[in-house]
């Protein structure tokens, strides 16, 4: 009885503790809120204005960036704020980053609606909208259907849709490779935020990801789980077939279409590689980290920003994350839009990459 005394002393004073935290971090939370200046919409709505005007966050030319993204961002989607606070408390784990006014800069700029301005081919801006002829028949788009997923996830309903629009894009290529699809703005696990600065996912050179990776790798070798980075330095190569072009995919979820935070993306003709610097990430899921060079973006005013207003669920944007042996990419970003109706909902999409192999 003394020890299972002592165990039963040790767990409540254990458990009054944690209470004590998260009452004090709830508390931390009301106050944060309080004082959070949310964007406000235009007080009148123009339904025909869709060349949106705004600012955006750059990195200065030559600057490079590192941002630890810490298990408050994993988790901030779906989980109340006062548990996150409590597990970067537990897990010592915070979102840190480099961005600073010495070596960043806000700048305005107009993007441009795609549907009536007169843009390039595919081939030449790197992005389209391809429309499917009905919405996916999908309910599931978080269980991943790409490298290392469930062979039932319906996701693989869209890949089979979303391939043949592809072949016609790239009619050489011998196969795909889907990796895991991601849904931003939703509520449940796995869920991630809008990502609203101008970036890449991942930086167009080859040689600065391998050295970056010698002592980062993608993930833990005990996971034994192949990433795009792993693809991109050629581990899904064969004797019949190369990584030619890692394409983005993304489309809206909910609602049937989106005002509030679309995405834009630059046409690859403006993007040169000067404006391209290094943006190293770690994120921290809290058991393991994700290292990724990703591409931070500097500005230049020749540089053409597009996006396509209204985008409904059976819209698909397409555009270019890597090219093999050619700088031809499309850096991209949500951008929080000022003319849209009061009661306009956030907007929940999801986005996929696939590589094509020739």
């Amino acid at each position: 009885m003394g020890l299972c005394g002592a165990i039963f002393r040790l767990s409540g004073y254990i458990l009054v503790a944690l209470i004590a935290i998260s009452v004090y971090f709830h508390l931390e939370c009301l106050e944060e809120a309080k004082n959070e200046v949310k964007p406000q919409f235009n007080d009148k709505f123009e339904l025909d204005a869709t060349d949106i005007t705004t600012e955006l966050g750059f990195t200065k030319k030559g600057h490079d960036t590192k941002f630890d993204l810490g298990i408050d961002f994993a988790t901030k989607q779906w989980c109340p704020c006062a548990a996150v606070k409590l597990l970067q408390f537990l897990l010592r784990s915070s979102t840190r980053t480099s961005f600073d006014l010495e070596n960043n800069e806000m700048k305005n700029l107009t993007i441009l609606d795609a549907r009536k301005h007169k843009i390039g081919d595919f081939h030449k801006t790197g992005f389209t909208l391809v429309e499917l002829d009905e919405e996916p028949d999908v309910q599931d788009w978080r269980t991943n259907g790409g490298i290392k997923g469930s062979e039932d996830a319906e996701v693989k309903k869209f890949h089979k849709l979303m391939e043949p629009h592809l072949r016609k894009m790239y009619p050489k290529v011998k196969r795909f490779v889907w990796t895991v699809n991601v849904v931003r703005g939703g509520n449940k696990p796995g869920d991630q935020p809008t990502a609203p600065a101008p970036h890449l996912d991942y930086h167009q050179d080859d040689e600065a990801r391998l050295e970056f990776h010698k002592d980062k790798p993608p993930l833990p070798k005990w996971m034994n789980t192949p990433t795009e980075p792993d693809m991109l330095m050629g581990s899904f190569d064969s004797e019949d077939s190369k990584l030619g072009v890692l394409l983005g995919v993304w489309k809206p979820i909910f609602p049937h279409e989106i005002c509030d935070m679309p995405l834009a993306v630059m046409d690859a003709t403006t993007f040169k590689k000067e404006f391209q610097n290094k943006n190293e990430i770690a994120f921290n899921f809290g058991f393991f980290t994700f290292n990724n060079l990703n591409g931070a973006i500097a500005h230049s005013p020749l540089q053409k920003w597009y996006y396509y207003s209204y985008q409904n669920v059976r819209e698909v944007l397409v555009f270019h994350q890597y090219s093999k042996n050619k700088f031809f990419a499309n850096p991209h970003t949500a951008f929080f839009n000022k003319n849209c109706p009061k009661d306009t909902q956030s907007r929940m999409s999801v986005e996929f990459r696939v590589g094509l192999f020739f």
